[in-house]
């Protein structure tokens, strides 16, 4: 695993003794996916990019690990709920 496009959060969440099965994450691709890119992705269960650059899924550590390697995917990132602001929940 390439733990240098892991972020801090989702090392942490692998790091557990019991990992979740899937974890939410955001998956930062290049800007350029090609065909073959985007076919691997495919391949390995991710949704299509359709042009964006940042690639919303559920994953598991096996999945996390084999993107971390990819060479097409430059950061992983362990994907929050987002609240409105001011709310304190």
């Amino acid at each position: 695993m390439n733990y240098g496009k892991i972020d801090a959060a989702l090392a942490g969440a692998l790091a557990q003794d019991t990992p979740a099965t899937t974890l939410p994450v955001f998956v930062h691709v290049v800007d350029n996916l090609s065909e073959a890119q985007a076919a691997e992705l495919a391949r390995l269960g991710m949704p299509p990019p359709a042009g964006r650059k940042i690639i919303t899924a559920d994953a598991s550590p096996e999945l996390i690990e084999r993107l971390s390697d990819a060479t097409f995917v430059n950061r992983i990132a362990l994907a929050q709920k987002l609240r409105p602001l001011g709310e304190n929940n």
